[in-house]
């Protein structure tokens, strides 16, 4: 028996088509018919189209970013306003030192 479906699944041929016709549904259950062509040119156009209403929601929602502004007065930083916080920091006072062991 395993083999006669065996064989009958190897001979059989499954193609995968798509109709040109959406149906569609409105809010009081009307049902509908929609002409929408499934071909490469047009599903290509329907892809961009798409990006590119992605892409202009992206950029509406960066806009609504709000900024908080601490101060209007310019500061100024010199090198000693930058840590590296990769390294160990040892500007400890002589008297300290001693008792500090870094381990690495």
């Amino acid at each position: 028996m395993n083999q006669y479906v065996n064989q009958s699944l190897r001979h059989q041929h499954t193609k995968l088509t798509f109709n040109d016709t959406d149906y569609t549904r409105d809010l009081n259950n009307n049902d509908s018919n929609v002409n929408a062509p499934k071909t490469i040119e047009r599903l290509e156009e329907l892809s961009e189209y798409r990006n590119k209403q992605r892409q202009l929601e992206s950029d509406d929602e960066d806009d609504d970013v709000i900024k908080l502004k601490i101060s209007d007065q310019d500061i100024n930083l010199d090198c000693f306003d930058i840590n590296n916080i990769d390294e160990p920091e040892t500007n400890l006072p002589d008297l300290l030192i001693d008792d500090v062991e870094l381990l690495e």
